[in-house]
């Protein structure tokens, strides 16, 4: 059986950029400027960069969020 890859940590980069590490070892960067932009959920973490760097992975649920927001979390799916 395959287990199901997570997300195991990440960091803000320059602009509205993340580096996702994987738990097969895979990184990515993601550009998220503009799914931010949207507004809605993300329009606090878009208008203010202290806010974006606070991005943390979830240890129960390896999702991406952002303290006292749960309702912006992003998956790795």
């Amino acid at each position: 059986m395959n287990e199901l890859i997570k997300i195991t940590d990440v960091q803000p980069l320059d602009g509205y950029w993340l580096r996702i590490r994987f738990s097969d070892g895979a990184v990515k960067d993601v550009d998220l400027s503009e799914f931010l932009a949207r507004g809605g959920v993300f329009a606090a973490i878009h208008a203010d960069r202290s806010v974006f760097e606070q991005v943390r992975v979830n240890p129960e649920t390896h999702t991406i969020e952002w303290p006292d927001r749960k309702s912006t979390r992003l998956n790795s799916s």
